[in-house]
């Protein structure tokens, strides 16, 4: 139905962890909460945001409520989610209760908290730095010149349309026993999906462990959680794409917020299971679509292997470079000739070691390129972000990336798949936090 739900955001408000502010009256600690705590924190917030908007030359922050329903639905580690507690303490004056305000009757109308977008915390609270790289990123990428349509659209019949020639990653996440069908064009792929195990990555918490005080080990702690299999496909311009589970159509939510950063969610009626259809590339937009910029690479390992990571520059959203196809014989030579240089000279980074984080920088970044990955391991394995280019096992190539939205991704380090769980590196691409000041980088 039309309208709109509050309250948009949330921050810590309760009693038992007030805020603690200096009163300079009796030279002592104040504790104080609710709505005139959130309320100022969320004003500060906003006014260092919008400082940080005009120091990357973007026009003030203004009206953020789009952004911010953006922000949570492509990078969710902008928002801790608040999935415990309610709002129900409605009342009617007189009853047998009493309160500081005299004889009340609690009626007992309103919500619990639940996950993702509630009517008791809306989309959480803040993580401040995410939030504001998040934002900068949206921002510059509405303002940009680049087109980033080449996805996903829909047609006057609701119908989603490959808008290229592309490759595109399908990435169950199958909470009960059933069975994705994908239907490409005039192709059907029956795409069987094993039950994702309890504490498999989610986007919020590979976007949340490229923070360099992130817990590493709360990230070890959840290696080896499966997520499936990841299936990578090529499509063909024009072709229509239907996801449905277990022969029952499948809805997308949040298709509109999130088609133009290059993934759409194709989740089953019932809500407990979801096809991600993602990008296997980044899109590069600089800030003010600037040329031969640097990019902030963030690597978090959570792999046992040594590990090499490197990056180059392909033609289409396919892969090709100059002609040469993933998977042909002289694809590797393509590579070594598109290879990106890293801020030390060097064309690849190695991974920062067993739950350790570490960052770097791309040089000579256009806005507008597509940036591929290439993954190397101590096993003497190599892996590639285009599935047709990695080893090929019961008739099909095996995906080791895996797309966790907002130029995140995480890989898969071992030979024929390994343990599904795509967290043994995970690597976030920042193309606009280098700029200005460098607040955020």
């Amino acid at each position: 139905m039309p309208g709109r739900g509050i309250p948009d955001v949330s921050a810590n408000a309760g009693p038992g962890s007030p805020y603690i502010i200096f009163n300079s009256t009796n030279n002592d600690l104040d504790f104080y909460g609710g709505t005139s705590a959130t309320a100022p924190l969320w004003a500060a917030l906003a006014i260092q945001i919008n400082a940080i908007f005009n120091d990357q030359g973007l026009p003030s922050f203004g009206y953020m409520n789009d952004l911010l329903y953006t922000a949570a639905a492509v990078a969710p580690a902008s928002f801790q989610d608040i999935t415990y507690g309610n709002n129900r303490s409605s009342y009617a004056n007189g009853g047998n209760y009493t309160s500081s305000n005299g004889p009340i009757t609690p009626k007992g109308f309103g919500y619990e908290a639940g996950d993702d977008y509630d009517l008791v915390t809306g989309l959480g609270s803040p993580n401040g730095v995410l939030l504001a790289r998040a934002l900068t990123a949206l921002a510059h990428r509405q303002l940009s010149d680049i087109d980033t349509t080449d996805f996903l659209q829909r047609n006057q019949d609701q119908a989603w349309i490959s808008q290229s020639n592309q490759s595109l990653l399908f990435q169950p996440i199958a909470r009960d026993s059933g069975q994705w069908q994908i239907g490409l064009g005039s192709d059907q792929v029956n795409s069987g999906s094993s039950i994702a195990d309890a504490y498999g990555w989610t986007r919020r918490l590979a976007q949340q462990s490229l923070q360099a005080d992130f817990s590493g080990e709360l990230t070890t702690m959840f290696d080896g959680e499966s997520l499936g299999a990841v299936y990578q496909q090529n499509v063909s311009k024009g072709a229509d794409i239907r996801l449905t589970w277990n022969e029952q159509e499948s809805i997308q939510p949040q298709s509109s917020l999130t088609a133009s950063t290059g993934f759409v969610d194709f989740v089953n009626n019932g809500g407990s299971s979801t096809m991600q259809v993602a990008l296997p590339v980044a899109i590069a937009i600089t800030a003010q679509d600037a040329q031969n910029q640097d990019a902030i690479v963030r690597l978090r390992q959570v792999g046992r292997n040594g590990l090499s990571l490197r990056f180059y520059r392909v033609d289409d959203l396919t892969g090709v470079i100059d002609g040469i196809q993933p998977g042909d014989a002289d694809y590797e030579t393509a590579i070594r000739q598109r290879l990106y240089i890293m801020s030390n000279g060097e064309t690849a980074i190695s991974g920062p070691g067993y739950g350790a984080y570490s960052e770097d920088r791309l040089v000579g970044i256009n806005s507008g390129d597509l940036i591929a990955m290439s993954l190397s391991t101590s096993q003497g394995n190599t892996f590639n972000s285009f599935a047709a280019a990695n080893e090929k096992i019961g008739g099909q190539h095996v995906s080791h990336l895996r797309n966790f939205g907002l130029n995140t991704w995480g890989w898969e380090d071992l030979y024929g798949g390994g343990d599904q769980d795509f967290n043994d590196l995970i690597v976030g691409l920042d193309f606009t936090s280098a700029i200005g000041s460098g607040v955020l980088a």
